[in-house]
C-alpha cells in the first residue's frame, strides 16, 4: 500500500460496521500491520469496509468524480483521522487447469506468446531464414526434392468457412469449371460434386472448396500454373505428391534446401492450449507433456477367458466396481465384434485385442482417479 501523506499513523474512532463493535484503532503509516483475530471477529470489515471502501469514497470526493450517494454514505465510524488514499488487494482463488502453470495464471504467458507472433522469426535446423512461400521457392523446392515426380494441384476457392458458400460457387460456375471438390466438417470427407446438380452448402459446418488444376511433373508447367491464376495467392494452392505428401501453402512453409515443412508463427501455435490442428498443441499428449497408459499385465488375468471376468478389478457380480464396467454390456461387446468367448485375451488376434482395450481404456481413463483404478496406470513424459 501506498501513501500520499507524511502522517505517523490512521486513527479509527468508533467503527461499527457488520461485526465490529465501536473498535478504535491505531494503524501506523509506512509499516506492514497484520490484522488477526478468530473468524467473525470483523478483520475484513476493517480493513476493507471501512478503511478501504472511506479511503475510495474520499479520493472520488477530491477528485471531483463523486456522485450523490458517495455524499450521502460512508461506512459506519464516528471519526477516521490521517487515512490516505489506497491501494486494496483481494485475495482470490485460482481457475487452474491440468495445462496451468505460473506464466498461464499470471498472463506472462500472452504477452511473450504475442512478442514472439509479432516479432519472431522461424529458422531451419540448417540455419536459413524460413519464409512465407513463393513461386520462385517453391519450384526450387520441387527441382530439388521431387524432380520428375508427379504433382497434383488444387486450387482452394473456400477454406473451412461457415457459409452457404452461394456466392463463390456461383464464381466457379461463371469461370467455366464444372465440377468441384468439397470437404465439409460434417464428416471430413473430401467428395466430387458436379456443380449443375450442386444446391448451396451447409452453413452449420465448415466448408471447403476446392478446384483439380490438373497433374503435373514439370518445373516449367508448375511455375506456369502458379503465375497464371493470378487472381489466387500462393498460399491458396495446395499440392499433392503421389498420395502421400499434401502441401497446403497457406499453413506450410519450407526450407527449399532441407526438404523440412514448418507452421507459420501464429499465436495459436504458441499455445499449447490451442485445440486446432494447426495449432502448436502436441496430438499426443494435448500440450499435458505426461501420458497416461494403462500396465495391461498387472491388469489382465492370462489363464482367464474373456467371457470369464479376466481383469484384475474388484466385481461386485455383475459390474467391475469403481468404473461400471458391466458383465452384459461387455458380452455385448465382444459378441458384436465376434470374439470367441472361450479364447484368453492373448490368444485373441491384434485387432481385437484393440476393440477390448479401447473399451478398457474408455472407462479406466474416465475413473483414474480412484485409487483402486490408479494403481493400474502408469505416467510417462510425452516422447513427442
Amino acid at each position: 500500500m501506498w501513501y500520499a501523506t507524511v502522517s505517523k499513523k490512521i486513527v479509527v474512532i468508533g467503527a461499527e460496521e457488520n461485526n465490529l463493535k465501536k473498535i478504535s484503532v491505531k494503524i501506523p503509516h509506512n509499516k506492514i500491520t497484520t490484522v488477526v483475530g478468530v473468524s467473525g471477529s470483523g478483520k475484513s470489515s476493517l480493513i476493507y469496509s471501512v478503511l478501504a471502501q472511506e479511503a475510495k469514497r474520499r479520493e472520488k470526493i477530491d477528485s471531483g468524480f463523486a456522485e450523490c450517494k458517495d455524499y450521502a454514505i460512508r461506512p459506519q465510524f464516528e471519526q477516521i483521522d490521517n487515512l490516505p488514499y489506497a491501494v486494496t488487494v483481494k485475495q482470490r482463488g485460482l481457475q487452474q487447469s491440468i495445462s496451468s502453470t505460473i506464466a498461464t495464471i499470471t498472463g506472462l504467458h500472452e504477452l511473450l506468446r504475442d512478442e514472439f507472433y509479432n516479432k519472431g522469426k522461424i529458422f531451419c535446423q540448417c540455419g536459413s531464414e524460413i519464409h512465407k512461400p513463393t513461386v520462385k521457392s517453391i519450384t526450387k523446392l520441387i527441382s530439388n526434392h521431387y524432380t520428375n515426380r508427379k504433382i497434383k494441384i488444387y486450387a482452394i476457392v473456400v477454406f473451412e468457412k461457415y457459409s452457404t458458400c452461394s456466392e463463390e460457387l456461383r464464381l466457379v460456375k461463371d469461370s467455366g469449371y464444372n465440377e468441384i471438390i468439397t470437404l465439409s466438417s460434417y464428416d471430413n470427407k473430401e467428395k466430387k460434386r458436379k456443380l449443375n446438380n450442386l444446391k448451396n452448402l451447409n452453413q452449420n459446418y465448415a466448408n471447403t472448396i476446392k478446384l483439380y488444376l490438373g497433374e503435373y511433373s514439370s518445373t516449367d508447367q508448375i511455375k506456369s500454373i502458379l503465375t497464371d491464376n493470378s487472381e489466387l495467392a500462393i498460399d491458396s494452392f495446395e499440392f499433392v505428391i503421389e498420395k502421400n505428401s499434401r502441401y497446403y501453402f497457406k499453413f506450410d512453409y519450407f526450407c527449399d534446401q532441407c526438404n523440412i515443412f514448418y507452421h507459420p508463427i501464429s499465436p495459436s501455435l504458441l499455445s499449447f492450449n490451442a485445440k486446432s490442428k494447426y495449432s502448436g498443441q502436441c496430438s499426443t499428449c494435448s500440450g499435458h507433456g505426461t501420458i497416461s497408459s494403462i500396465d495391461y499385465e498387472a491388469l489382465i488375468n492370462p489363464s482367464k477367458k474373456v467371457s470369464d471376468r479376466f481383469l484384475n478389478l474388484e466385481h461386485n457380480g455383475k459390474c467391475y466396481k469403481y468404473v461400471y464396467l458391466c458383465d452384459d454390456n461387455f458380452l455385448d461387446l465382444l459378441k458384436e465384434n465376434k470374439i470367441n468367448l472361450n479364447k484368453t485375451f492373448h490368444q485373441l488376434d491384434l485387432d481385437q485385442q484393440n476393440i477390448i482395450k479401447e473399451e478398457i481404456e474408455k472407462k479406466l481413463f474416465k475413473y483414474s482417479n480412484n485409487k483402486n483404478i490408479s494403481r493400474y496406470l502408469t505416467t510417462n513424459s510425452c516422447p513427442e
